[in-house]
């Protein structure tokens, strides 16, 4: 419970009052030189909370760990003017496990999805300036059931059914005007009937 509150906390702290433009920092594609390490040990726990800098001094990522592997949630930030939040994930045993949330240089979520035993398992999805642009299904890392594409509009471009992460069944696509426009089957991935 508490992890699920520091997550939120993180969250909410994070997504709240930034600048909704979509300028690309010009130092996120800096090669980082050097990376170091700070613990600050916890009174009420046995994690370790940490944060790790580049050469400049600048927080590129925080979290807790538990034995030296990474426990709880974990934050990176773009290390341009906005230092802006860029990933949080959720750990287990150094494996990601649970929710992952992506953010763009806007602060904009582009993806949300959840991991089990460090594989994508369960719902995925990605946003384009808050419009779904792509929502399918994984198990134990390859996509399962129904996947769907979206135009920019929020108008459905292409629908498709995976089983054990290949294409199966009938896959369809669409113009911009909600019109069938194509249509194929697939049996195990392979093109059967166009």
């Amino acid at each position: 419970m508490k992890k699920t509150l520091l997550f939120c906390l993180i969250l909410s702290l994070y997504g709240c009052g930034k600048d909704q433009s979509d300028q690309k920092n010009s130092n996120d594609s800096e090669e980082i030189e050097s990376v170091s390490s700070e613990l600050k040990p916890s009174k009420d726990s046995e994690l370790q909370y940490t944060e790790e800098k580049n050469g400049n001094g600048i927080v590129i990522s925080s979290g807790y760990l538990k034995d030296g592997k990474k426990e709880s949630s974990w934050a990176t930030y773009s290390t341009g003017q906005t230092h802006l939040l860029k990933t949080l994930t959720n750990y287990v045993n150094d494996k990601k496990e649970g929710l992952y949330l992506e953010f763009n240089d806007g602060n904009q979520l582009i993806k949300k999805c959840t991991y089990r035993n460090d594989v994508r398992h369960g719902e995925y999805r990605e946003y384009h300036y808050s419009n779904l642009k792509e929502e399918r299904f994984y198990q134990n890392g390859k996509q399962e059931g129904t996947t769907k594409v979206y135009y920019e509009t929020g108008k459905l471009m292409e629908e498709g059914v995976y089983k054990n992460g290949l294409r199966e069944g009938i896959s369809k696509w669409y113009d911009e005007q909600g019109n069938l426009t194509i249509e194929y089957e697939y049996r195990n991935g392979q093109l059967v009937k166009k």
